[in-house]
């Protein structure tokens, strides 16, 4: 697995700046793997940042995966970050303050 990291590693290092981002398709085709592979290459990216790298991605045109290659491009991925985890913390409050009717004991059948 290490190997397939690296590859991935390799090539994203030359996607530098969101203008020459990569996407999964082309991510996946530049490794030699069909679209079965897509969630093992996110969690492989995943655990890429998780061990330092920044690796960034951009949903809308260009699309895709890339190292920032300036201080403005690294502040915008911090600042979708801090969205992501605002909208996690919004839905961590929903789910405290309501999910709890879905486990109560009257409610099991309905999780069935």
């Amino acid at each position: 697995m290490n190997d397939i990291k690296s590859d991935i590693r390799a090539i994203l290092r030359r996607h530098r700046g969101r203008q020459n981002a990569i996407s999964r398709r082309d991510l996946l085709e530049a490794l030699e793997a069909d679209s079965s592979y897509d969630r093992k290459l996110r969690l492989m990216i995943g655990e890429l940042r998780r061990e330092g790298e920044a690796i960034l991605f951009a949903t809308s045109k260009p699309a895709g995966y890339y190292y920032p290659d300036s201080l403005a491009e690294v502040a915008q991925g911090e600042r979708k970050i801090l969205s992501y985890i605002i909208d996690l913390c919004i839905l961590k409050r929903a789910l405290k303050r309501s999910g709890s009717r879905y486990i109560a004991s009257e409610y099991q059948e309905k999780l069935i």
